[in-house]
């Protein structure tokens, strides 16, 4: 990666992690639900979000937009709903329950999916309609995306990528890459290098 660029994207994520943590430190759990519900009404009412049969959403960090109403809805919905689980250096995906708000919580407070349940692969989400609800700590107006530096969501997405261009089933696809978040974190341009993966689009409230 050219030094700028990375120059770059470190100043975006210090200034990104200040201003989330000031804004969401002034909500109560109220607020933050109001947020998420408003977040929810955007994102249900996309016409990917209609069709998919899977949805991958993450579970919310403390400064991060909450995403348990849109979790809610999708169940509501019938929907089959999938949250990332770290595994080392990379994340795996695996099916949510009605329970998961009883989850352990890990250092970050984030509820951890058990070890028990058992991760999909990246080809279960080709083979069927599926949107994937990406977190970001930027966006810009071309659907950049600036992650928190550790490449989780980058290194999946390419695996699915690297699915479909080496299968010979043609009913493989890629699911729709929607990154959600608040308002100001779209910024003015995320910096990208041939490794960053443009989402289809990016729902703010």
């Amino acid at each position: 990666m050219d030094d700028r660029i990375r120059t770059r994207k470190s100043e975006i994520r210090k200034g990104m992690k200040r201003l989330l943590r000031e804004y969401l430190s002034g909500q109560d759990a109220e607020t933050r639900s109001r947020t998420g519900e408003a977040l929810a009404s955007k994102v249900c009412a996309l016409e990917t979000w209609k069709e998919a049969d899977y949805v991958c959403c993450f579970l919310s960090m403390p400064d991060e937009i909450e995403t348990g109403p849109l979790i809610d809805r999708a169940m509501q919905e019938h929907k089959s709903v999938f949250v990332p689980r770290i595994e080392g250096d990379d994340i795996s995906f695996v099916a949510l329950d009605k329970g998961w708000r009883g989850w352990e919580r890990d250092a970050w407070n984030i509820p951890v999916p058990p070890a028990h349940l058992e991760a999909v692969g990246p080809l279960f989400f080709l083979e069927s309609r599926t949107l994937f609800l990406v977190p970001g700590l930027a966006f810009d107006g071309f659907n950049r995306r600036l992650g928190r530096g550790k490449g989780y969501y980058d290194r999946y997405i390419a695996g699915m990528d690297e699915n479909v261009r080496a299968s010979r089933q043609t009913e493989y696809r890629m699911p729709t890459l929607v990154g959600i978040g608040l308002v100001f974190q779209v910024v003015p341009e995320v910096p990208a290098d041939e490794h960053d993966r443009i989402l289809d689009s990016v729902i703010t409230v």
